[in-house]
């Protein structure tokens, strides 16, 4: 019987940078086992002087047993 594969959405952040928000999302991504990841949004915004806040969207491919 064959396996299939399942998708999930998972957010990565940082106050760094952008890097460091694409660094959090693929360790999460590597956490949840996933096989692929595709990005598929960046969002940046400023907090109230506190400085920016870095999100990276991430589509990751898990693989069913």
């Amino acid at each position: 019987m064959g396996r299939g594969t399942r998708t999930a959405q998972i957010i990565g952040s940082s106050t760094r940078s952008l890097e460091e928000a694409i660094r959090d999302g693929m360790a999460r991504a590597a956490r949840a086992g996933a096989r692929w990841a595709r990005i598929t949004g960046i969002s940046a915004r400023s907090e109230d002087g506190d400085g920016e806040v870095y999100r990276v969207s991430l589509l990751i491919g898990l693989r069913l047993a």
